[in-house]
């Protein structure tokens, strides 16, 4: 991935990057910003999550799977 439009990332990195391996793996981000595009993303699912829940239909498994892979992505980063 090429010019990663760095406005978007903080806006939307669930738009620029399809898993959050993808994130792992880009080149282009230290680990610093890969952690913070990773929180970002996080809270994003979080705070869908909740808007979910106030409405009270179900839960979406893909929002909780993918929150599980931010964990994922997250703990690799910090523990390297």
């Amino acid at each position: 991935m090429s010019m990663i439009p760095k406005d978007k990332l903080m806006t939307d990195p669930g738009d620029v990057f399809k898993t959050p391996r993808d994130v792992l793996e880009n080149e282009e981000l230290s680990d610093e910003q890969k952690i913070t595009v990773l929180e970002q993303w996080q809270d994003e699912v979080k705070q869908h999550l909740v808007a979910e829940e106030e409405a009270m239909p179900g839960e979406d498994p893909d929002d909780a799977e993918l929150l599980q892979e931010i964990h994922e992505a997250l703990t690799t980063l910090r523990a390297s």
